[in-house]
Order: C-alpha cells, then sequence, then structure tokens
C-alpha cells in the first residue's frame, strides 16, 4: 500500500479557500474533537484522510464552500491530527474514530447525515455506514476502496515502524515508497513545510488501529446505502484495482473515475467536486426536519497555501 493513496492533501501552489471558521470542540470520553459547523440543509459530515486535517483536505480545495451553499456542513479533525488531541495509544483510534463522528451528530442533535470521506477517510467511511445504516443518507469515497478482508496491510506496517524508529513523517514517506517511484525536490520540500509539525508517536497509533476498520465483503454485498466511488485515472494501479473491483462486490454503489487525477489532485478537481454535489442532489432525504440550522455562515476568501501555513495551520497543528 503507498501512502499517496491515504495521505489526502492537494499538491497544488494556490487554491481557492475560505478563511477558517469558528471552532467547535466535543469530549469524546476525555479525547478532544476539533470540528467545524456552517451552512443550512441536510447535514453533510467530511472526513479527512491520513496526516491531513479538515482545512487542508476540504477548506483549500473549494469543497467546504461550494457544499455549504446547499447543505450543512460538518467537518471534523480526526483524532490524532489536526486541533484534536493526539493519544499515543493505540486502542484510542481505530473504531473510535468511527465511534467520534457518531458522537459529533449526536451533540449537534442530527439524526441522519450524508458521509464524504477521503483516503483514510473513506476507511472511516465505510466502517460507518456498515455499523450504523440508520444514520446514513448516503456515502461518497474519494481515493479509497475502504478497508475489506483482502486489504495489503504491508505499507501502514512498514510506514508505522519507520514512525516508531524516530523518522521524520516525510522521511518516513520517502523510504516506504515502492523503488519505481520517487517525489521530487519540490514536493519534498512542500511536504515538510505541510506535515513538518507532525505527532509521529500519534500518527503510529493511527496506522495500527487501521485493522479495525476492516469490512466484511459479505456486508458490502447487502449494502442499502447509495455509495459513490470518486478516484483518478492516475490513482496508483493497486488502489484503482482495489476500488473497481468493488463494481461485482457492493450493491447500491456508482463510480466516477476523473481522467489525468492522481491521489493527490482528485480532491482538488472541479470533477470531484461537481460529482459530489450532483451525488447529494439525487440523494437527498425527503424529510429534513430533523435538522437543525446553522447561523452564521462563514464568508469566502482567497488563499494560497504558503498564506494558510504562514497561520500556523499545519497538518499536525494542536
Amino acid at each position: 500500500m503507498l501512502l499517496i493513496r491515504f495521505v489526502a492533501v492537494p499538491m497544488l501552489v494556490v487554491l481557492g479557500s475560505e478563511s477558517l471558521s469558528e471552532e467547535k470542540h466535543i469530549d469524546a470520553n476525555g479525547v478532544q474533537i476539533r470540528f467545524t459547523d456552517e451552512g443550512n440543509g441536510q447535514a453533510v459530515i467530511l472526513i479527512h484522510g491520513f496526516a491531513a486535517n479538515a482545512e487542508l483536505n476540504w477548506r483549500l480545495p473549494g469543497i467546504t464552500a461550494a457544499l455549504a451553499e446547499q447543505y450543512r456542513v460538518i467537518a471534523l479533525d480526526v483524532r490524532g491530527h489536526g486541533r484534536s488531541a493526539k493519544p499515543h495509544e493505540t486502542n484510542a483510534y481505530g473504531l473510535e474514530m468511527v465511534n467520534d463522528v457518531i458522537r459529533v451528530i449526536d451533540h449537534l442533535e442530527v439524526d441522519k447525515a450524508h458521509l464524504v470521506g477521503y483516503s483514510m477517510g473513506g476507511f472511516i467511511t465505510m466502517k460507518l455506514m456498515t455499523n450504523h445504516p440508520d444514520r446514513v443518507i448516503s456515502a461518497t469515497l474519494g481515493g479509497s476502496g475502504g478497508i475489506r478482508d483482502d486489504f495489503d496491510h504491508g505499507w501502514d506496517k512498514a510506514m508505522a515502524e519507520k514512525l516508531d524508529g524516530g523518522a521524520s513523517f516525510v522521511d518516513a514517506l520517502v523510504a516506504t515508497l515502492p523503488k519505481d517511484l520517487s517525489l521530487q525536490d519540490s514536493q519534498i520540500a512542500m511536504m515538510k513545510a505541510m506535515f513538518g509539525n507532525q505527532d509521529n508517536k500519534a500518527l503510529t497509533a493511527v496506522l495500527r488501529s487501521w485493522h479495525e476498520l476492516t469490512v466484511s465483503n459479505a456486508s458490502l454485498k447487502n449494502n442499502q446505502i447509495p455509495t459513490l466511488f470518486i478516484y483518478g485515472s492516475d490513482e496508483d494501479e493497486t488502489t484503482r484495482a482495489y476500488i473497481e473491483a468493488l463494481k461485482d462486490q457492493m450493491a447500491n454503489a456508482e463510480f466516477r473515475m476523473i481522467e489525468g487525477a492522481d491521489h493527490l489532485t482528485t480532491a482538488a478537481s472541479s470533477e470531484f467536486r461537481e460529482s459530489l454535489l450532483k451525488f447529494l442532489a439525487a440523494n437527498q432525504q425527503p424529510d429534513g426536519s430533523f435538522l437543525s440550522p446553522m447561523k452564521g455562515n462563514v464568508g469566502v476568501t482567497s488563499l494560497s497555501v504558503m498564506a494558510f501555513l504562514s497561520k500556523g495551520y499545519t497538518p499536525g497543528s494542536g
């Protein structure tokens, strides 16, 4: 497995973005979970990828702003990431990452929501929709086929060992890339700027908990939740094949491949936003009376990656 399957940060120089919205927190059995809540309408929960956060994965590419025009958008920093707490125990992750989503929507008194998960967020999304189908209107997985019975944990084990041995996040990434894949110096420099403040012990614990997110193939055959898979044509071959295998294994699923996009650029593409908005519109909950409106929407500004980072918000900032 490649890291570029799981880290969901668009590698772009300039991206349209909103400014940071007001932060909110809940206490998840002693672990503080940070989230934002904006817009009005049916609830959409955004779940980011490994080593990213809600701002980098969703706000910088303009997805938060696009959705908030029609929906109530709830984006959380998964525990171990962003401005949520970062426990170092493996048992603090796994299913607890799924439970945090339920805790947030319970706190906000939302009965059902659309789920949108990218990369690792897709793992969480798939596990949640199988464990709590009564809480899900629809599910969208970007760059991810979830963790199923035949998932190869080779990369996450290797990455965890490197981090546990004291390697920096980017050095561990470079060391675990396959021999036929390399990063340019400019890409490495950008990643060091974006990932320079990670809590490696927390990320190691996250990686070692992924097995708890496994979903049985049998449960997917009986899936009743409308599900969309979005991925790039230039996604690595193993990931693409893993996603496309679901065409024969999962009921009630749609697939959208974006030409020319890879794991790091799919979420930033206009096709991703357009496909997501079309899918959500086609799967509206008939009765939206369960939703409570959000007051005080955030204004929209234009922000470069470096300007965003100058505010002190990096993937591991807390």
